[in-house]
């Protein structure tokens, strides 16, 4: 998989990998002190998955060798309240690298923004915040950053709305909420896919 978007999937969430098929080599551990974050209880692993795709790669094997059992009383379920708010402190520290003032509403609002499937005035400012502040420091790569974020909205702009290509409502809708490159890039596969229609 990609390192790098794995590092920006992990703005918004923990990409795992899930804790009991890692492998890692504990020299690199100690080296780069990658240990828990007894402060962030129930949320350790993915501050440590922040900190480790940030000096190394993680990568995962194809063939399958876990069988996770799910159950009631496993800590996703039992303290899933103060997981929640947990992991909400790990994307706060992970965005004020891009913005010099966030709070923790800030990291809250970010995460039901992208857990949301719909789009509405004040999710799409904030992604485009986050957008034109990567664009600026260059914190992760600003191509993919821009097609993950992009792509995102894309998807909760069709989840919203009633997008129908020969409706100029649905135009405006899409200029509302999406970059016109995106729109433009929209309207060439829409007119590629009749095009493969009519053939």
């Amino acid at each position: 998989d990609d390192q790098e978007m794995y590092r920006i999937r992990l703005l918004f969430g923990n990409a795992g990998p899930s804790h009991p098929s890692v492998m890692y080599r504990r020299e690199k551990m100690l080296e780069f002190d990658l240990w828990y974050d007894e402060e962030l209880r129930y949320a350790q692993d993915y501050m440590m998955w922040v900190n480790a795709s940030r000096v190394g790669t993680i990568a995962c094997m194809d063939e399958i060798l876990l069988l996770y059992r799910f159950h009631k009383g496993q800590v996703s379920t039992d303290k899933a309240e103060v997981q929640k708010i947990m992991a909400s402190r790990v994307r706060e520290k992970q965005l004020k690298y891009l913005f010099e003032d966030v709070t923790s509403r800030d990291a809250e609002n970010h995460w039901n923004y992208y857990y949301d499937k719909s789009i509405n005035n004040d999710s799409c400012k904030w992604f485009r915040k986050l957008i034109a502040e990567n664009d600026r420091k260059g914190i992760y790569d600003r191509k993919k950053f821009r097609m993950f974020v992009t792509d995102l909205m894309v998807k909760k702009v069709y989840a919203t709305f009633d997008i129908k290509w020969k409706d100029p409502r649905s135009y405006i809708i899409l200029f509302r909420f999406l970059p016109v490159a995106c729109v433009m890039k929209e309207f060439r596969k829409k007119a590629a896919e009749k095009l493969r229609m009519y053939r």
